[in-house]
């Protein structure tokens, strides 16, 4: 079974940081990766993946008061980790930006068959 850890960009519930925010559409980079993490992770187990979710404004340790997200990644041992962020881009259009890290090559083969080369 593949251990597929979700993190979702930003700040849980927006404090202290939101992310990009449309203030005219009242969106938040936050909350959308919230819901798009969420929507990945319960297709990912139906799937047949595991799946650990972790939403901090502490990616690597950085800010101490709120749970690390590498540490519990690494700490669950997870085969892959995926960010999940966004983007404003520059108030003309927008992007969507996902990171990808694997632990092991077939792991990432069995996602998508070009990642493991």
């Amino acid at each position: 079974m593949i251990l597929i850890f979700l993190n979702p960009g930003h700040s849980l519930g927006g404090n202290p940081d939101p992310g990009c925010v449309n203030p005219r559409c009242r969106l938040r980079e936050c909350d959308l990766a919230i819901t798009y993490g969420s929507l990945c992770g319960k297709y990912l187990e139906a799937a047949g993946c595991e799946v650990s979710l972790l939403q901090s404004h502490n990616l690597a340790g950085e800010s101490p008061e709120y749970p690390c997200v590498v540490a519990a990644a690494n700490a669950w041992e997870a085969d892959v980790f995926v960010s999940i962020h966004v983007n404003a881009g520059g108030g003309r259009g927008g992007g969507n930006l996902l990171l990808l890290a694997t632990r092991r090559r077939r792991a990432a083969g069995r996602l998508h068959p070009k990642a493991a080369h």
